[in-house]
C-alpha cells in the first residue's frame, strides 16, 4: 500500500491498483495458511486508511459502503476487503480438501472439521462455515431456488441452478454466498448506526455509476471526493437539506 501511495497517479487509479494488485497478492497465502480473521483485522484497517486518503474521504467517515457490492443498498463501491477475502479463500480451501481425490487428504480435512465443530471456542472456523454454506446451497438446489454467483435464494429465477453442476461451480457459488453474508453483516451494522436511516436516503439522490471507467476517466478528484464523502456520512445528511 505504501508503494502504491508513492505512484504519481490519481487517487482512483491507486484504489484500482489496490483491488487488482495488492489484494490479489493475498489470495494464495490466504488459501493455504491458517490465518485467523482477528489476525487479519489490522489489514482491513490499513486498507481503509489508504483508500480514504486516495478518495479524499474524511478520517471520521464510516467506510462500510466502500466494501459493499454494487447490488446492495447504499450504493456499494464493491471494493474487496482482506477480511472478506480471507474467509472466502479459506472456505474454498476447505472445499478443495473435503472433496480431494486423495483419501488421506479428505480424511484429515474431515477430522479437522469435526474438531472445530466440537470445540467450545466461538472463533470463526472455515470448516464449520463450509458445512453451513453447503447446507444453504443444497437447500436452494432441492427447492428450486437460484444458486448462481449473482443471486442466491428461493423465489428467484429458476432457470439457473446447480443441480448438475461440477464441484468447481458449486465451490464458486459457496464462495459467492460467503461474500454475500459478510456484506449483509456490514449492511446490518450500517443500519444500526444512529444516522443510518438518513444515510440510506442517499441511495435515491446520487448516481450509483461507480465503475472504474467513470471514476478514473470521468470524474475529477474533487467530484469523486464529494461523492465518497456523501456516501460515507461525512457530509450533511439529506434530512438536513430539505429532502
Amino acid at each position: 500500500m505504501a508503494l502504491i501511495d508513492k505512484e504519481p497517479v490519481s487517487g482512483a487509479s491507486k484504489v484500482w491498483l489496490y483491488q487488482f494488485m495488492a489484494v490479489a497478492r493475498l489470495v494464495w497465502p490466504f488459501l493455504i495458511y491458517p490465518f485467523s480473521p482477528n489476525g487479519v483485522s489490522s489489514f482491513d484497517a490499513i486498507a481503509t486508511k489508504f483508500i480514504k486518503k486516495w478518495y479524499g474521504i474524511n478520517k471520521s467517515a464510516n467506510p462500510t459502503c466502500l466494501f459493499l457490492p454494487k447490488s446492495m443498498k447504499a450504493c456499494g463501491w464493491n471494493l474487496p476487503s482482506p477480511g472478506q477475502l480471507l474467509k472466502s479463500m479459506q472456505i474454498v480451501g476447505q472445499h478443495i480438501l473435503k472433496y480431494s481425490k486423495d483419501d488421506l487428504t479428505s480424511c484429515l480435512a474431515e477430522i479437522s472439521r469435526s474438531k472445530a465443530k466440537n470445540a467450545k471456542s466461538r472463533q470463526w472456523s472455515p470448516g464449520v462455515a463450509l458445512d453451513e454454506l453447503e447446507s444453504i446451497v443444497s437447500f436452494n438446489i432441492a427447492f428450486g431456488g437460484r444458486c448462481d454467483t449473482k443471486k442466491l435464494g428461493l423465489g428467484a429465477d429458476h432457470s439457473t441452478n446447480l443441480r448438475n453442476a461440477s464441484l468447481r461451480e458449486k465451490r464458486k457459488a459457496i464462495s459467492a454466498l460467503c461474500k454475500r453474508e459478510v456484506a449483509e453483516a456490514r449492511l446490518v451494522n450500517l443500519r444500526d448506526l444512529a444516522l443510518s436511516g438518513n444515510f440510506l436516503k442517499w441511495d435515491n439522490l446520487m448516481s450509483s455509476q461507480l465503475d472504474w471507467n467513470n471514476q478514473i476517466l470521468g470524474m475529477s478528484p474533487k467530484e469523486l471526493s464529494f461523492v465518497a464523502n456523501a456516501q460515507t456520512l461525512a457530509l450533511p445528511d439529506p434530512s438536513k437539506m430539505g429532502f
